[in-house]
């Protein structure tokens, strides 16, 4: 490939020679430059290719192009709005253009500019998945008012990308992470419900990439955060039972050895419908908290499986053992293997850290790490 830019280069250069002012063959020297890896002289052949056609949109969007790849943002965003003055119906500048502003963190911008190519492609799959991510973002960034408005938009629109086009790891890790992000808005039922949804979709995530700490971290912050409501719950109904005191000695003996729990199943038959049906949702959903604290640990554990430092899930599952009874030791523990291997300062003192906070007894059952 290389020999073939270099005899396009001296192809460009010796056409030049007869015809200096010619814009097309000044873009091809750049293309075959770019190719070569010279960066700056390609640079300057495009920039020569504006200043003798500068109604022709393609020059300054294949600039843009190379500055995008530098990471210089800016200029690539000036550059590509120049292009769509230029070609107003350029859907590729339009695309680019919205790429830079969210890695600008300009949603609302890159939105425009998202729904006007869309407009132009209305049958382009990539720029589906990319509206719906800028929704949600727009859900995760914006104030109260409209957050809830971007992030089910966006959400719309990414089911609407995952019936096009089948399984997505992106998506699926996008929609689980939307529906989080919202729960932390919502209450009782919705909460939960929304949390739900987000397991549903990370799991889905995690199917398709089971290698990827990163997707077995949220799972068990979803989980963590499902448990913690589920508590909420169970306590509500609880409280609910306490004002009805002859229904309290029922629930203690449903919490003993088996010969009370079969007592209590006699008398939980005769017990009133209301009474039944409180107690056993309240079973149910003590136990759904058990399980859900069983699925965070291991969802913790198994993305430390994969990244055997990946300090996220690193510090919440230290978090997790250090809330229960007797575990401290076992979490020191973890940390101390952590600690061998790590050897970036920085991560050293947020172990060491976290490591202090358990020996002081800093960790309580609800607690964990957000990163």
């Amino acid at each position: 490939m290389r020999d073939e830019f270099s005899r396009a280069h001296d192809v460009f250069e010796l056409a030049l020679q007869e015809k200096p002012r010619s814009a097309p063959l000044v873009a091809g020297l750049a293309e075959a430059l770019e190719g070569l890896g010279h960066s700056e002289e390609a640079k300057a052949s495009w920039q020569r290719a504006r200043e003798l056609d500068p109604w022709t949109a393609e020059y300054p969007a294949s600039l843009a192009e190379l500055e995008y790849r530098e990471r210089h943002l800016t200029v690539a965003v000036s550059l590509w709005e120049e292009a769509i003055r230029i070609d107003p119906e350029f859907a590729g500048a339009f695309y680019n253009l919205a790429v830079a502003r969210i890695e600008r963190g300009e949603e609302r911008a890159a939105l425009e500019a998202l729904e006007r190519f869309r407009e132009l492609e209305p049958e382009d799959p990539k720029a589906l998945f990319l509206y719906a991510r800028t929704l949600i973002l727009l859900g995760r960034n914006t104030g109260p008012a409209t957050r809830t408005l971007h992030a089910e938009r966006g959400r719309r629109e990414m089911e609407r990308f995952l019936a096009l086009e089948g399984q997505d790891v992106e998506a699926y890790t996008y929609l689980g992470l939307s529906y989080a992000d919202s729960a932390t808005d919502a209450r009782d039922a919705e909460r939960i419900r929304l949390l739900e949804a987000a397991d549903e979709n990370l799991k889905k995530a995690v199917y398709l990439a089971p290698s990827t700490p990163e997707l077995h971290h949220n799972l068990g912050v979803v989980c963590a955060a499902r448990a913690a409501s589920t508590q909420t719950l169970a306590e509500q109904l609880w409280e609910n039972l306490e004002r009805r005191p002859e229904t309290v000695t029922l629930v203690d003996c449903l919490t003993r050895d088996d010969e009370e729990r079969r007592r209590a199943q006699s008398v939980l038959l005769a017990a009133e419908a209301e009474d039944r049906a409180l107690i056993e949702m309240l079973i149910d959903t003590t136990q759904s908290v058990v399980r859900l604290r069983e699925d965070t640990l291991r969802y913790y554990r198994r993305a430390l499986e994969a990244d055997s430092l990946f300090l996220p899930s690193l510090e919440n599952l230290a978090l997790q053992y250090a809330s229960i009874p007797n575990q401290e030791i076992r979490t020191l523990e973890i940390i101390d293997r952590a600690l061998e291997r790590e050897s970036v300062p920085s991560r050293r003192e947020r172990l060491k850290a976290l490591r202090i906070r358990i020996e002081g007894g800093d960790a309580l059952s609800n607690r964990t790490s957000s990163d």
